[in-house]
């Protein structure tokens, strides 16, 4: 092989091509860098949609707004639950307060939120459980009161028609009165 180039020519092309290996470098780092950041920022991304959903979910739970409101609620069923127990001197005459509740919220579809609830005592002696929240669309509320309709737990459900004057986002009031006990179970 001929050495065509002097010494300084040979160190000249040696450091031209420690610096294009350098930004070589430099430039696979950099893309390796924006490779992480967005995958970090997409996995960020997500985990806040998850935190945002999970806090839509617990405010829907919880009557609206975190989680001091969903303890309250928690405390306001616990309240009723034994004001139903004081209420029966024959605790098999009437259903808990958490059945009920429990039966109203699986009839409910995902966009109907329910809000606050009281128990009163009906004029005939029963028990009346008044629902109030808000549905995001009509058919969904309609939808809501036709499966607590179908219950067994409930007697009369009442839903005025003012629930039904706006098409989406209307508040309602719902009133259902439970059936006792033993008029709910069928006798053989």
């Amino acid at each position: 092989m001929i050495d065509l180039l002097g010494t300084n020519d040979k160190k000249m092309v040696l450091a031209e091509y420690q610096k294009r290996l350098a930004l070589g470098y430099g430039i696979a780092l950099c893309v390796i860098l924006l490779v992480a950041i967005i995958s970090i920022g997409s996995f960020y991304t997500a985990l806040s949609i998850e935190k945002h959903s999970l806090g839509q979910t617990l405010a829907g739970a919880s009557s609206g707004s975190g989680a001091k409101e969903f303890d309250a609620f928690s405390a306001q069923v616990g309240q009723a639950d034994g004001m139903m127990k004081m209420i029966s001197s024959d605790q098999q005459s009437v259903h808990s307060i958490t059945t009920v509740l429990d039966e109203a919220i699986k009839a409910r579809p995902a966009s109907v939120k329910i809000f606050s609830f009281d128990l009163v005592e009906a004029d005939t002696g029963n028990w009346n459980l008044k629902l109030d929240g808000r549905s995001l669309h009509r058919q969904d509320l309609l939808s809501f009161t036709d499966n607590l309709k179908k219950s067994t737990l409930f007697q009369k459900v009442d839903s005025p028609f003012s629930n039904l004057i706006k098409d989406a986002n209307s508040d309602f009031s719902i009133t259902l009165t439970m059936i006792p006990l033993r008029s709910a179970i069928p006798v053989k």
